[in-house]
């Protein structure tokens, strides 16, 4: 009867990961798909201009700095972080694009 007992009890991880992996009712993620679901396309807005100048570059040698300080100092910098940096997250890629364009736009304007 023991070994029913543990069978029983591996039994209950396996429930809980089934439940996490097919996510909250209601159509919401749940923490353990918010996670693994990362910083891809699926994110369920937009970011505005203003959330991407505050987009924090966690990579290269503007670590640190927010995307609006770089744009002030080093705007090619944007450009390598949406094309050739190997280590930007989808969404610094993303952030930095948008700064980027809208510099461009301004420039032209």
């Amino acid at each position: 009867m023991e070994a029913n007992a543990i069978v029983g009890e591996a039994d209950v991880p396996g429930d809980e990961s089934a439940e996490a992996q097919h996510g909250a009712q209601d159509g919401e993620l749940n923490d353990t798909e918010k996670t693994s679901a990362g910083e891809a396309d699926q994110v369920p807005k937009e970011m505005t201009l203003e959330e991407a100048m505050n987009v924090i570059a966690d990579v290269g040698s503007c670590r640190g700095k927010t995307l609006a300080q770089i744009a002030d100092r080093r705007p090619t910098t944007l450009r390598w972080y949406f094309t050739t940096c190997p280590d930007s997250s989808e969404h610094l890629r993303k952030a930095a694009r948008m700064v980027f364009e809208s510099l461009n736009l301004q420039k032209s304007a």
